[in-house]
Parts: structure tokens; C-alpha cells; sequence
């Protein structure tokens, strides 16, 4: 009887037996009393009994009917409960706190606009209510519509001040319209009712990094650093570890927040039921070792890894491997997707899906390693990965680190990013690729570059005048995000400029009032902000053409420049950067040393000052470095897609022999040529 295999028959019993001990000659009123108490006490199951008896002495009685409902939902029994809900609306029209339950029903089902309208209508009964705002203006967010959420929000706290919930979401949309100032006005109000609240914070810190006001920047990096330590003692993730990477911790403190955000991961997906991966063998002698890439992201034209892997997918070796590539968002009706879907041998469209039915996709496909491209970035999907279709699972190219998941076993780098020393910070095994493990397409696709002068897809041949610099200008530029700048480096480049008064630095607005802050910043320092030039980001046609205008590109230590790196090396400009000790401060530099121009890396910021005032005031040998990188970026190992994309198939055919062998995780260096050296002193670590 599968019933009683599952436990239900006992537990019906139970409440069998439940239900004749209550006292058939209670009335109505004390039944309900006993009801609530019941319900209050988290016994939903026990207060059902109650409130369904209820229903047999008075079906038409609409507070009952709600209580009823209030039960089911906390059962998860959603449809019961929206149908016990509609039938109280319907007897009583002016219920505005049945309708409000009945939205919060719709959104935990997903039908937002049936949550949208019943908001509405509890609203119009009670327009005095702070917190219908508050849940309407949660659908919207829900939704999309973060204007209309901003709205919703915005009379919450006209109508209660002190609705600190209101106040924090309402920075949140306007984080989501980019409205950072308003944003900051609204999460610092929250700040003053919850002080050290971890999420206003750290979102009151991202939103001051977007536009660099670092007016209490000190101050805030003390107070998030107390929050993860709060948080991780109480088993917590302070924030995405991708955000995390912005807040200047250690590596160590990186690993943990990734370790418990892995944990949540895992946790939801513990009730599905688990299975047995796909794919433990190879299909038969000779057979060939089938991979999947799975993309969070679809492989849409809009990541920047669909962009760089789009011609890795077809230079793998069809006598080693099927390539497979599983996308979780539908077709963009881009040249790159298009290309990425012709590269592989089996393209499986996954939107829509959920994520159990995802991993039974590959787990059926019988996918030996599967390969994840998105991390903790836009549209992560990890929960796929935590059911565990594959034997063996890599983090590749999306994610700059640690996954801090034990259904992780590979994280895919090369020495320079990751040194052995540092293996302690991950919890992954390393697979190290010979020169860097960041791909990219430019020798197939951009091939603009070589351009001399106008062109009918690429426009007219830029001009540094049309940009605002003079002829004599020695151009410095950083084309990373404004969040990845602190003051320490930013005093740094205002020192250059100030030894050096033919340089001026470029910028691009990703934010106006970032550029706006630097500027004020500048003056500050005593540098004339005319000095600070900015542009909106250029069309992907005249981008690379554009940026090649650059003398040199200044990277920033705390959050390198990572696929920007490659893009500014491509178009001929050499990067001055500073590595630290986590992967996203180190990428940069593995990049430049794999580019061949390895003395372009400082030491320290001192170094990096009088690097650069070296390399601008020596404008011989600035221009001699530019044109060496120009000559060269055709033949260097950055830019060689096949030799990566056979370096790092090497690598994965090396997981699986060590799967075989020992059904374990080595860390593995693949090395340039066949010679077997081990680099990870006593750890496990195999070599090809």
C-alpha cells in the first residue's frame, strides 16, 4: 500500500483519532477559538480538522472560509487554498484582507497579474493600508514593472514612515531603474531603522559603488565586514557571491560567503528526488567522452562568455569528444547563439523547465561532465547542478571563483590566477591550463582591428580629436566598470596625471554620476577635471576600432578587468596591472603574461605609479610597446582559440581519466608540453 510506505496512513490515523477528541457539543465560536490557537502554534494540520468541521455547521460563513485557506497555504496546498479564498471573496466583496491573501497566493503560484488584481481590489477597500502598497508593489517587482513597484513602495512609506521594509525595497527598484541617487536616499533611510541589516546595506554599498561615492566607504566596508561574520555564524551567505567580490574581502572570507550560499542552494532542491548521475561510463570501447556546456543565460549575444566561446564549441576534437550544450533561456535570434548552435553536436533547449526536469534532461543524455558557464552570475541555474546529473561537474569561464559547493569538483584556471599556494581558497580540485583559461573569439571575429581607414559595416577611422583629445594627449583609460575603482587607485592616477600633464584619463559612462563624482573626485586632488574623459559605450561595429586610440590601458586592482582585458589587448592597447589574491584580482595579469608582455604586471601600487609614469614619459618606447602588441596579438597564445580550446579539452579528458582510475578529484596541471611536474606540493595532483 503505497500510502502507508510514505507514512500517510499513520499520520491519517493520527488525525482520525485527532478529530473524534474534539467535543462534538463545542459551538461555532469555540471551535474557531481552538482553530486560531491551533494555527498560531504552527499546527495547521490539526486546526484544518477544526476549521473544516466549522464549514459543515456554517459553509457560508466567509471568516471561516479564510481560516480554512490560511491553513492550506501554510501546507503548501495552494489551489485548495485559492479556491477557499475565491469562495470567501464571493460571499463577502468587502474582505480586503481575503483578497490580499488571495494575491499572496497568486504570486507564490506565479500568476502575477491574477496577484496584481486582487491587490488592486483589497486596496480600493482599505486605500489607508501601508502594507497592501507594500505586497502590490512586491508583484510589480515580481513582475518586471519596477516603476510601477517604485510607485507602490513610495506611498507605503508616505502613508508609514517608519515602514522600513517599504523604504528598503523601494531603494531596490530604484537600484533596478538605475536611479542610484534615489536609491541611496531610500536605503540609508532604511539604515536608520535596522543600522546593520545586511541587505540594505549591501545594497546601499553597491548602489554608492555604481557611482563612485566613496563619502563613507570606509565606514560601510567595516560595518559589511562585521555583517559576514554575523552572517556566517549563523550559517548564512551575506550576498551573491559575485557582489561579494566589490567589498574588498580576503580569500578566505570569499570562500565561506560562497560555502553557505552553495549551502542555501542545496537546500532547496533537498526535497526533489535525487538520482543516480547519468553518464558514470563511457558508452561502450572507443567511445567517445561526451560533454555539456550549460548556460544559465541561453548563450545569449548579450554574455560576454557566449561572445568569447562562440567558435570553442566546434574546434573540439570530434575524435575525442560530443559536444553538447543545454541553454535555459529561449533563442535571442543572434549570429551568436546561432553560431554556438552550430558548433555542437546536440543543442537541448531548456527554458521554461524546471530545474529537476533540467538535470533529468542530462542525466538522460548521459552527460560524463557537465560543464557550468554561469556560476553566481545573471540567471544562475545552480540548483542543476546540485541535483548532480553528471559524475563529474566544472566551473568554467563564467564565474571568476570559488563555488564553494561540493557539487562543484573542477574549477577551471591557469597557474597565474590561481598559484598553487593558493589552492586553500577554493573548494574545488584546479584544472590549470597552460596559458590562460579565459577564451575568446577575437582572431575569428573581430577582425576589424586590421582596418586602415573607413568602411562601409565599421564607419570612418576614429580620430582621437572626435573623441576630445589633442594629438600630443598621452590617452590612459579604463574602460572596467566605475564599481571596480577605489580611492587608493584613483589617488593613484590622479598622482600620475599630476607628474605627467600630458596624460588624460578616459573613461566610459556606465553611470553619468559616477563620472560626475570623479571628476569631483579629481579636483579634489588637484587635478583639472577637463582631464576626465568619458563617453557613453560605443556601437559593437566601432568599439574596438575606438578604444585602439588608447596609449594604455590601467586596470583596477580590486576587480580586474577580465573579458575587457582581452577585448583592449586585442585592439592593440597593453594593460599596466596589479595582481592581488583572489581569482577577480588576478585574471588580468594572467591575461597580459599569456599576451607575452609579462613586465607590464607591478608589484605593488608604487610599483604600478612608476610603471605607468615611466611608460607615458618615454614616449618611444610607449609607442614601440604598441606597436610590438599590434604585431604580435595574431600569434600569442591569448588569442589562439584553437591551442586554448585544445588546452582545456586535454583537461577534461584528464578529469575523466582520473575519474576511472580512482572515481576521485586530483588538481591537474596541463602542461605545455608532456613533461609531468607537480606544482601542488603534497596534495593530490595529476599532470598531461
Amino acid at each position: 500500500f503505497p500510502m502507508h510506505r510514505r507514512g500517510w496512513l499513520k499520520h491519517l490515523l493520527c488525525m482520525s483519532l485527532f478529530l473524534m477528541s474534539v467535543d462534538s457539543k463545542k459551538s461555532f465560536a469555540e471551535l474557531g477559538y481552538e482553530g486560531v490557537d491551533l494555527s498560531n502554534q504552527g499546527r495547521f494540520d490539526e486546526a484544518l480538522l477544526l476549521f473544516l468541521e466549522m464549514e459543515r455547521m456554517k459553509p457560508r460563513d466567509a471568516e471561516n472560509l479564510q481560516n480554512i485557506a490560511i491553513c492550506l497555504e501554510n501546507l503548501n496546498r495552494l489551489d485548495e487554498a485559492e479556491r477557499y479564498l475565491e469562495k470567501a471573496t464571493k460571499l463577502e466583496p468587502s474582505r480586503e484582507d481575503a483578497w490580499s491573501m488571495l494575491g499572496q497566493v497568486f504570486v507564490r503560484r506565479g500568476q502575477i497579474d491574477s496577484a496584481l488584481v486582487a491587490y488592486s481590489k483589497a486596496i480600493k477597500l482599505h486605500p489607508k493600508a501601508d502594507m497592501l502598497y507594500f505586497a502590490r508593489g512586491n508583484a510589480y517587482q515580481a513582475k518586471g514593472d519596477h516603476y510601477s513597484a517604485s510607485m507602490d513602495f513610495l506611498q507605503a512609506t508616505k502613508i508609514e514612515d517608519s515602514n522600513y521594509q517599504a523604504w528598503n525595497n523601494l531603494g531596490s527598484a530604484y537600484m533596478s531603474l538605475s536611479q542610484n541617487d534615489e536609491a541611496i536616499q531610500a536605503l540609508r533611510k532604511t539604515l536608520t531603522f535596522i543600522p546593520t541589516h545586511p541587505i540594505p546595506l549591501t545594497n546601499l554599498v553597491i548602489t554608492e559603488n555604481r557611482i563612485c561615492e566613496w563619502s563613507r566607504k570606509y565606514k560601510h566596508n567595516k560595518l559589511l565586514r562585521k555583517a559576514l561574520h554575523e552572517q556566517l555564524a549563523q550559517r548564512r551567505s551575506l550576498v551573491v557571491p559575485f557582489h561579494a567580490f566589490e567589498f574588498n574581502f580576503s580569500s578566505d572570507e570569499h570562500k565561506k560567503n560562497a560555502e553557505m550560499w552553495s549551502r542555501n542552494v542545496e537546500e532547496k532542491v533537498a526535497y526533489l528526488n535525487h538520482f543516480e548521475p547519468g553518464g558514470l561510463n563511457l558508452a561502450g570501447k572507443g567511445s567517445r567522452l561526451r560533454i555539456g556546456y550549460f548556460s544559465g543565460s541561453g548563450f545569449h549575444n548579450s554574455t560576454t562568455t557566449a561572445r568569447s566561446m562562440r567558435s570553442q564549441f566546434s574546434m573540439h576534437n570530434r575524435m575525442s569528444v560530443d559536444v553538447y550544450c543545454y541553454a535555459a533561456q529561449r533563442d535571442d535570434g543572434s549570429p551568436v547563439r546561432a553560431a554556438i548552435r552550430r558548433g555542437c553536436d546536440k543543442f537541448v533547449e531548456l527554458e521554461g523547465k524546471s530545474h529537476q526536469l533540467m538535470a533529468e534532461r542530462i542525466r538522460k543524455d548521459n552527460v560524463n561532465i557537465l560543464i557550468d558557464l554561469t556560476g553566481y552570475t545573471m540567471n544562475m541555474q545552480t540548483e542543476v547542478f546540485a541535483i548532480g546529473p553528471s559524475p563529474i561537474q566544472v566551473s568554467f569561464h563564467g564565474f571568476p571563483g570559488t563555488m564553494g559547493a561540493g557539487y562543484i569538483d573542477y574549477l577551471t584556471s591557469d597557474p597565474f590566477t590561481t598559484p598553487p599556494d593558493y589552492a586553500g581558497y577554493y573548494t574545488e580540485r584546479l584544472v590549470l591550463l597552460p596559458n590562460t583559461y579565459l577564451t575568446n573569439d577575437h582572431r575569428q571575429s573581430r577582425r576589424e582591428v586590421y582596418l586602415n581607414g573607413d568602411d562601409p559595416v565599421h564607419g570612418p577611422k576614429p580620430t582621437r580629436r572626435e573623441l576630445g583629445f589633442e594629438e600630443n594627449d598621452v590617452i590612459l583609460a579604463c574602460f572596467n566598470q566605475l564599481y571596480k575603482i577605489e580611492p587608493e587607485v584613483f589617488d593613484v592616477w590622479m598622482r600620475i596625471l599630476r607628474r605627467v600633464p600630458s596624460t588624460k584619463l578616459w573613461f566610459l559612462e556606465f553611470t553619468k554620476q559616477g563620472i560626475a563624482n570623479l571628476k569631483k573626485s579629481a579636483k579634489k586632488r588637484g587635478v583639472d577635471p577637463s582631464r576626465i574623459i568619458s563617453h557613453e559605450q560605443f556601437p559593437r561595429e566601432r568599439e574596438f576600432r575606438v578604444k585602439g586610440l588608447a596609449d594604455f590601458f590601467l586596470d583596477t586592482p580590486l576587480f580586474n578587468a577580465h573579458t575587457t582585458a582581452g577585448d583592449v589587448l586585442w585592439s592593440g592597447v597593453p594593460i599596466l596591472t596589479l595582481p592581488g589574491e583572489s581569482f577577480v584580482q588576478r585574471v588580468a595579469a594572467g591575461m597580459v603574461k599569456s599576451a607575452g608582455m609579462q613586465w607590464m604586471i607591478a608589484r605593488d601600487l608604487l610599483d604600478y605609479e612608476q610603471l605607468a609614469v615611466a611608460l607615458v614619459k618615454n614616449k618611444a618606447r610607449a609607442r614601440g610597446i604598441k606597436m610590438r602588441l599590434e604585431e604580435e596579438r595574431d600569434v600569442v597564445p591569448l588569442f589562439d582559440t584553437q591551442l586554448l580550446t585544445e588546452e582545456f579539452e586535454r583537461g577534461l579528458l584528464m578529469t575523466w581519466d582520473i575519474h576511472e582510475a580512482v572515481g576521485a578529484a586530483y588538481h591537474i596541471v596541463v602542461n605545455r608540453l608532456s613533461a609531468c611536474y607537480n606544482i601542488f606540493p603534497q596534495q593530490r595532483t595529476a599532470s598531461l
